[in-house]
């Protein structure tokens, strides 16, 4: 096992991650996830949407 925790955790934190680096916009990440997964999931997609959204607004992709 390379990631400790939950497997459903772990998968959680990776797709929340990537949809809202893709989306650029944490709340309808928010939505979209809590729609689709089971609530008890729901602080970990909520954590990882606002801090990816915050790392996005700190360092801007030069474009």
């Amino acid at each position: 096992m390379m990631l400790p925790g939950d497997v459903r955790v772990n998968a959680i934190v990776v797709i929340a991650a990537s949809l809202t680096f893709i989306l650029e916009k944490p709340l309808l990440t928010i939505v979209l996830l809590i729609l689709l997964v089971p609530i008890e999931l729901a602080p970990v997609i909520i954590l990882v949407c606002f801090l990816v959204g915050r790392i996005i607004k700190l360092f801007p992709a030069s474009e």
